[in-house]
């Protein structure tokens, strides 16, 4: 049943109830009624009370489930407002977390898909962080494309320096 018409049937039942004991109020002034008049008009007051009762209860729990997407969406709300994009490693933060001086990155695949806030874990390597549900994935800072850069550059100076170097051992490279 419709929200609007439990409302209105409730209404409309509370109303016959209503009805029915002005109805029997004014009879019992001016007209002798017998005890089966009394059980008559008192069984239709129950059914319609019962009626309106079983309406009202389906109005209040449309109202606790609409309550509850509300607190739902004002949590999501709150949650995003959180978030600060970091550019430098291409995830997320949450402002409050950051205030305290926490610093948990959060994977910003899954926060944009499902809203879902998934911390990232730390490689072995500083600066590169991976999420636990997407294999392979990596989150690189600029700390660890600097280190990167550093290690080629000595990576290549020595190789230049064993090619420079003669000697008997030279075949051993």
């Amino acid at each position: 049943m419709e929200p609007i018409t439990a409302i209105a049937t409730g209404l409309s039942a509370t109303k016959t109830g209503l009805d029915l004991i002005n109805a029997l109020l004014k009879r019992s002034k001016t007209a002798n009624l017998k005890a089966a008049d009394y059980e008559e008009a008192l069984r239709q007051l129950h059914d319609n009370l019962w009626e309106a009762k079983r309406s009202l209860q389906v109005v209040d729990e449309e109202n606790q489930k609409l309550r509850r997407q509300v607190q739902s969406i004002e949590i999501d709300r709150a949650i995003k407002d959180d978030m600060q994009w970091q550019e430098d490693g291409g995830f997320w933060i949450r402002k409050s977390e950051a205030e305290k001086g926490v610093c948990i990155r959060y994977c910003a695949t899954c926060f944009g898909e499902k809203g879902q806030l998934i911390p990232l874990a730390e490689a072995m390597t500083q600066g590169m962080f991976t999420c636990p549900n997407h294999d392979g994935s990596a989150f690189l800072t600029n700390a660890y494309r600097d280190r990167e850069e550093e290690r080629k550059r000595k990576a290549l100076a020595d190789e230049n320096a064993f090619t420079i170097m003669r000697g008997p051992n030279s075949w051993m490279r």
